[in-house]
């Protein structure tokens, strides 16, 4: 299947798969896009996110592009929140808001379609590319 920004967001379903991208996050950067169900996922931004993977180096190994039902997932991402945060679950309207994760934990969250702030914080958080054996 050819990449195309439609099939690079992968939707998490079940507690089991936000649990399997909760530990890939110890390896690379997450990006989840969470959402009101009856809004979906962001689609204003799925250019930006086509761009960003196609602007790095093994990006398949770096980061991921997510989204999550705020409904469905609520207790999850407040546990995830830093206790700072601004985002409250509870009174979300339709804005998107999207948290970017390293190691379990948010270590940066943009509220709003914000392409010049998502591009800022997924460049600042990206692991490195992995170093080629032999170098």
């Amino acid at each position: 299947m050819a990449l195309n920004s439609k099939n690079l967001v992968k939707v998490i379903e079940t507690e089991e798969a936000w649990d399997e991208w909760m530990e890939k996050s110890e390896e690379m950067l997450l990006v989840l896009d969470c959402h009101q169900d009856w809004c979906g996922q962001c689609e204003t931004l799925q250019p930006t996110f086509l761009r960003i993977f196609m602007d790095n180096d093994e990006p398949e190994s770096r980061l991921a592009f997510l989204s999550a039902n705020i409904q469905v997932f609520k207790e999850k991402i407040k546990a995830i929140l830093p206790e700072d945060s601004q985002i409250s679950l509870d009174e979300h309207g339709c804005m998107p808001f999207f948290l970017l994760i390293r190691a379990k934990a948010v270590v940066a969250n943009v509220i709003g379609a914000n392409s010049p702030s998502i591009l800022a914080n997924v460049q600042a958080n990206i692991p490195d590319k992995p170093e080629e054996l032999g170098e």
